[in-house]
């Protein structure tokens, strides 16, 4: 956060999971290097879908999931502008995501076994 307390460039309110280019320094990655920031919630999932999704979109992450650590659904956020993502998808477990920028990522919920 800048001194007036706004995101700014390398501002991440602590994800769970960042998956980024490489950076001369890992514990600055600019929102511009950021491939996907997850979220894997159970008392945040409120917080998570709400003001820091916004924040996230501010900052111009351009892919960002909630995980509902209880059900295992996941609610991906894309398309940042002007603070708010245009496209929000909630997909069930058994569907599979695959992040935008790393597609050899992709994973199922419901194949970790997490029950």
């Amino acid at each position: 956060m800048n001194s007036a307390g706004a995101p700014d460039e390398v501002t991440y309110l602590e994800p769970d999971i960042l998956i980024y280019r490489r950076v001369p320094e890992p514990s600055r990655v600019p929102a511009s290097d950021v491939l996907l920031a997850i979220e894997v919630a159970v008392s945040s999932l409120t917080y998570d879908t709400g003001r820091k999704s916004q924040v996230y979109a501010a900052l111009g992450v351009a892919d960002y999931w909630v995980v509902n650590a209880v059900t295992l659904t996941a609610r991906i956020h894309r398309e940042p502008l002007a603070g708010r993502y245009r496209s929000v998808v909630e997909l069930p477990r058994t569907e599979t995501l695959m992040p935008l920028p790393v597609a050899s990522l992709a994973v199922r919920l419901a194949d970790l076994k997490l029950e």
